[in-house]
């Protein structure tokens, strides 16, 4: 999956289509899928969410574990890798479009 690298979210956001495929297919499980939250986007509104606990999420190879996440209310919403997943990488430094991530890079 591609996500946007959001370091103003505060948590990973799946959209609802993302979070039906990942529990039709045992990415998750409805244990993983926990109370009704609302949330404020960056416009200042306030919308309904699910909050849900990814227990692994792999970038390059790194393994981020009980990563906090919300579903979207909206079918298409984008995927955003929040600081909740930001926060475990460790240091990071971004150069124009390269994301140095305990020196692994790769193109964002």
């Amino acid at each position: 999956m591609k996500f946007v690298f959001d370091t103003g979210a505060s948590v990973v956001s799946l959209s609802k289509t993302m979070a039906e495929y990942l529990l039709e297919n045992d990415y998750i499980s409805k244990d993983d899928i926990l109370e009704d939250v609302k949330t404020t986007i960056a416009d200042g509104s306030i919308v309904n969410n699910t909050k849900l606990l990814l227990k692994d999420i792999e970038i390059a190879g790194l393994h981020l574990y009980n990563v906090s996440a919300v579903i979207s209310g909206s079918q298409n919403a984008p995927l955003l890798l929040g600081q909740s997943a930001i926060q475990k990488l460790g240091p990071i430094e971004i150069t124009g479009n390269i994301l140095t991530i305990k020196n692994i890079n790769f193109e964002i």
